[in-house]
């Protein structure tokens, strides 16, 4: 055993998909008719969590310039 804790490993990988997790929930959410519910299911979230996803990474977009334009090439990338 190398000293991690059997739980350490999932948070760390986790944390590691966050932000593309919540980009997912917000394409996914500009570009389809799917309910918070929905989404919530597709993601394995609770709606709450998807709601409160989106509205994080809105404001971290408006903290980051460099996060909000690779968001923008992806929605021109899903709109061609």
């Amino acid at each position: 055993m190398t000293g991690v804790q059997t739980c350490a490993l999932p948070i760390c990988q986790d944390k590691k998909a966050s932000i593309p997790r919540k980009i997912a929930m917000l394409l996914c959410q500009e570009f389809t008719s799917e309910t918070f519910q929905e989404l919530g299911r597709f993601f394995n979230r609770k709606h709450s969590t998807v709601i409160a996803a989106i509205e994080s990474l809105k404001t971290m977009m408006n903290k980051d310039d460099a996060l909000a334009r690779q968001v923008k090439d992806l929605r021109y990338m899903l709109e061609t």
